[in-house]
């Protein structure tokens, strides 16, 4: 998948790929009133652990991780192959299930307890992991190889262990229970709000197609599951529907679930640079750069452009909370007045053009109280 698929889709800048060089890239900075349409496990089966760090609780498409660096990210052996959900068993929702109104022609169901079952690029243990399977993911079935069931699921192709993946008629008997109803956003981007009221403080945005947990409605809103709590989104914006959940790509076991591979490509780009010299004024990210150049050469290899002065770059793009940071934000300092910036790695870490004497560096991102979080990608 290019690592720009994502963002595209996702509605916070439009882009355009070809050769996988980007060629057009139009964003829009400011989100205005609700619905107005604005772009701005624990263990893993088959079998292998992935620390999470802080895991939300989850919503169906748009769960919020505190996310690890990649020096975090460690694979360790576990000593059994894992624990089986308990066999399909009669539903409570009644009639046929038709696989084919979620887009499946032969439906696969995961049938794992607990934590998540490694989607590989080969049908062997030795095949390197491309995604993950959660209990009661959907997939459509594509073959059988070697003890191993070839599947697509989301974004996700490739191999998982057959005996961990219910198939036939236990497959229709598992979906009717892994269906899941949710409020699905149709505009650009609205307001997630803390009371069924437009006069009600905003808590967060959500982006197009995000799929968030429907609870209920109440007076013109939407309640959904967002973060582990209630919240609410005008139902003139949103599309409730029934879905099957699926796979997440490895980016997003990495980075956390919602987080894009544009963000992911976004931090190993900046990482590239650790260690360069600080100049103030500098542009140059290899012999000297300041802090707001540093971070306007980072995204301009993603085509959005940046003012060379934090106290500007702080007015781009969408303010957010510093708890709702994904991988990529940028983080403000300063008292009165804005006098420096750095962008979020995850982990409650961020990469910046600190001074000169110690230049590019990874530091804290509370080193001190950051007085503004902008996010560039509303994905």
């Amino acid at each position: 998948m290019s690592i720009f698929s994502k963002i595209n889709k996702k509605g916070a800048a439009n882009i355009a790929i070809v050769a996988g060089l980007l060629v057009t890239v139009t964003v829009v900075s400011t989100v205005g009133a609700d619905g107005l349409k604005v772009s701005t496990v624990s263990g893993d089966l088959e079998n292998e652990v992935y620390q999470e760090v802080s895991k939300a609780a989850p919503s169906a498409g748009a769960s919020v991780f505190t996310t690890p660096t990649l020096s975090a990210y460690e694979e360790t052996a576990s000593s059994d192959e894992g624990l089986l959900s308990a066999e399909a068993t009669a539903s409570s929702v009644t009639g046929a299930f038709d696989p084919a109104a979620f887009g499946y022609t032969n439906l696969g169901i995961c049938k794992v307890s607990e934590g998540n079952l490694n989607i590989r690029k080969t049908p062997s243990t030795e095949g390197s992991v491309v995604g993950k399977l959660r209990k009661n993911n959907a997939c459509e079935v594509l073959g059988e190889e070697n003890g191993f069931t070839h599947i697509k699921s989301g974004e996700v192709e490739g191999y998982v262990k057959s005996e961990y993946l219910y198939t036939g008629e236990e497959a229709l008997n598992a979906a009717k229970d892994a269906v899941q109803t949710v409020a699905r956003i149709t505009a650009s981007a609205i307001n997630v709000r803390k009371e069924p009221s437009v006069n009600s403080e905003k808590i967060g945005t959500a982006a197009k197609d995000s799929e968030l947990i429907y609870v209920g409605e109440e007076n013109g809103f939407a309640r959904i599951d967002y973060n582990g709590g209630d919240a609410y989104v005008s139902k003139d914006f949103v599309e409730i529907k029934q879905v099957l959940t699926h796979a997440i790509t490895i980016t997003e076991a990495r980075y956390g679930e919602g987080v894009s591979d544009v963000r992911a490509d976004l931090v190993n780009y900046a990482m590239r640079f650790l260690g360069n010299p600080y100049v103030w004024g500098g542009t140059s990210l290899t012999k000297g750069i300041d802090c707001s150049g540093f971070t306007m050469k980072v995204y301009e290899r993603y085509g959005i452009s940046l003012p060379h002065y934090s106290v500007a770059q702080a007015q781009c793009g969408t303010r957010i909370k510093a708890s709702q940071a994904k991988p990529g934000d940028l983080f403000f300092y300063g008292g009165s007045r804005i006098s420096h910036v750095a962008i979020y790695i995850g982990n409650g870490q961020v990469i910046h053009a600190s001074s000169p004497r110690v230049g590019i560096i990874i530091s804290s991102a509370y080193m001190s109280t950051p007085v503004a979080v902008v996010r560039l990608f509303n994905d």
